[in-house]
């Protein structure tokens, strides 16, 4: 069944929005943040996640054009692999986002004196390996005698895309029992005495708290729906909506995007944040 054009159009149209948002938008941040030697210390798991945010926003932005263009099917399976094949990773460097904010409040100096930048160096390998492996795989798998423009799995091997859906789903349960842990430990965090001694500490701390109510919002629940209507109510939400999670997921980036962009810090702080990127 073909997604009404009205649908088509719409998701797209927002698809590009969210892309031109992050493409905008966190290179500012970056910049600023460089540009401010507020330092790395709590923050080197964001910057991460936004340079993978930044590099998928890039991709979709490329994506969506072609598709709203109905340019060539070939340009549109290379530019759908290279936008597709990020999304595994993402979930991965979000689960290590949430473990790096978990593991600051409950072991703070295990943390600064080395779990940090082993969480950081994790977090860099294993997203680029699987962006890498699922790059890789797509080539390899791709179908040319394909025609249609709207949906990468037309292209590849769908059992290749049955394994990535099975990585995006486990990575989102992952993230999911984790991000409840998290605001659980902050919750309690934020009602002990003497804490968040380092500012920095507390400012990452509230933005990740705010990232992982969007992820809920955004990311999390549009996912569980399609996977309810479609595997307990034989609902296929795609043919109606068109790629409604991808667009949700744009819609959560670009907000994130807007949030690191409001609220990294824009001046170095003054307290010991120069002995937090020694540790």
């Amino acid at each position: 069944m073909a997604v009404p054009p009205t649908v088509f159009y719409t998701d797209y149209g927002i698809q590009l929005v969210c892309a031109l948002i992050i493409v905008l938008l966190n290179p500012v941040t970056l910049y600023r943040h460089v540009k401010s030697k507020a330092g790395c210390g709590h923050y080197s798991l964001l910057l991460t996640h936004i340079g993978f945010h930044s590099v998928f926003g890039f991709f979709t932005l490329i994506w969506a054009c072609t598709v709203l263009l109905h340019k060539a099917h070939t340009i549109c399976i290379w530019t759908g692999i290279l936008h597709l094949a990020l999304h595994p990773a993402i979930g991965v460097v979000d689960v290590f986002l949430a473990l790096d904010r978990l593991i600051s409040m409950v072991f703070p100096v295990h943390y600064m004196m080395g779990i940090r930048r082993k969480l950081l160096y994790s977090a860099v390998l294993t997203g680029s390996f699987i962006y890498g492996a699922f790059l890789g795989v797509y080539i390899s798998t791709t179908n040319d005698k394909s025609h249609q423009t709207i949906t990468v799995v037309n292209y590849v091997s769908r059992n290749l895309m049955r394994r990535a859906y099975i990585l995006n789903m486990l990575s989102i349960a992952i993230n999911m029992v984790l991000s409840v842990i998290l605001l659980f430990v902050m919750w309690k965090y934020y009602h002990r005495s003497a804490v968040d001694r380092v500012r920095s500490e507390k400012l990452a701390n509230s933005i990740v708290l705010h990232q992982t109510i969007l992820k809920f919002v955004f990311w999390f629940c549009p996912t569980l729906l399609k996977v309810i209507s479609e595997y307990g109510y034989h609902i296929n939400l795609t043919s109606t909506w068109g790629p409604i999670t991808i667009t949700t997921f744009l819609v959560y980036i670009a907000c994130c995007s807007v949030l690191y962009w409001m609220r990294f810090p824009l001046r170095r702080d003054e307290d010991d944040e120069e002995a937090l990127c020694e540790g």
